[in-house]
């Protein structure tokens, strides 16, 4: 059996919370994070990931939620906010 405890996840309602209100600040801080987001399905559809997992009988992801740094492109109330509904979205 095989852990795989580097598994990164970002839910999709969280992570199109965040392009609402911070995509233009991470395109100027140069940050491709959003188009790896975008292109790497198994990041935000779990059902994905789960139909890739099926495939190795003798794996196990321990899921750790990713995203941008939410000070670089919200308020503090916004952070309070998007961090509740990252919470929620697990």
């Amino acid at each position: 059996m095989k852990i795989d405890i580097y598994s990164h996840i970002v839910p999709r309602k969280y992570w199109d919370s965040v392009m609402r209100i911070g995509a233009d600040r991470l395109l100027e801080l140069g940050s491709r994070e959003a188009l790896g987001v975008e292109l790497t399905r198994t990041l935000w559809n779990l059902a994905e990931r789960f139909r890739i997992m099926d495939n190795y009988d003798a794996l196990i992801q321990d899921l750790t939620p990713s995203g941008p740094p939410l000070e670089l492109i919200a308020t503090p109330q916004e952070e309070t906010k998007r961090i509740m509904m990252k919470n929620l979205s697990l």
